[in-house]
């Protein structure tokens, strides 16, 4: 087997805690063949519990504990920016992130940060400013120091990690971030609800393919072969 192979190999069997013999991987020829070698190794369960819901309400705990909140105040549809006040928020998301053991998406810089360190460099590209001479080519200032004092504008923005403030895009409700943590946390909210259903190894099996070898999602069927299929060598 190909490097490649054998990496999304191991990788199956760090996200599922299990052991594929190099025999039992020789099989698996393709993606159906996979899935029902992994599904042979895991307890699975007949319980069909919709998985938005099981994150949903373990955020609404957190944010009750952390916020000290009633819990009817807390529905998929209530707006975030109420709950979490830019001046805590920070604070406020990690404190909650902790409480639910669950992994959130990271707060964004403002964008007005950014449009302000571009706003910053336009009158440096407009003041005229000597040439610089170096290996053999001529090259203007004016080019230069407005890329460099953007780029260490930036990398000092990243270091000032209170300034990540905002939301994400798209994370609005309190049922935008049940979501978000779902896509996020799927494999451990799965073994929560008390073992792996056959949908449920098929979905984080088609995550570990995409996430380990770059393969468009719409190539993975069942019937897709990994070497000839989705050329994973």
């Amino acid at each position: 087997m190909g490097l490649d192979i054998v990496e999304l190999f191991l990788a199956v069997e760090g996200k599922f805690q299990i052991h594929i013999t190099d025999e039992e991987a020789s099989d698996a020829f393709t993606v159906g063949a996979l899935h029902q070698l992994v599904v042979g190794k895991l307890q699975l369960t007949d319980v069909q519990r919709c998985l938005t819901s099981v994150a949903f309400y373990r955020l609404r705990r957190a944010f009750v504990d952390v916020l000290s909140v009633q819990r009817r105040q807390i529905r998929p549809e209530t707006p975030l920016e109420p709950l979490l006040p830019i001046q805590r928020r920070r604070a406020l998301w990690t404190a909650i992130e902790h409480r639910m053991a669950l992994k959130m998406p990271n707060l964004h810089y403002p964008r007005r940060i950014d449009w302000g360190l571009t706003a910053l460099c336009v009158p440096a590209a407009l003041t005229p400013v000597p040439f610089l001479q170096t290996g053999g080519y001529t090259v203007p200032l004016l080019l230069v120091l407005p890329m460099l004092g953007y780029a260490l504008a930036h990398g000092l923005l990243r270091l000032v990690s209170q300034l990540a403030v905002e939301f994400p895009s798209g994370i609005v409700t309190v049922g935008d971030l049940a979501r978000d943590v779902l896509a996020r946390n799927y494999a451990v909210l799965v073994e929560s609800t008390g073992g792996w259903t056959s949908q449920a190894v098929y979905d984080v099996l088609v995550d570990v393919i995409v996430r380990q070898t770059g393969v468009d999602r719409a190539q993975i069927t069942p019937e897709a072969r990994l070497l000839d299929d989705l050329g994973i060598d």
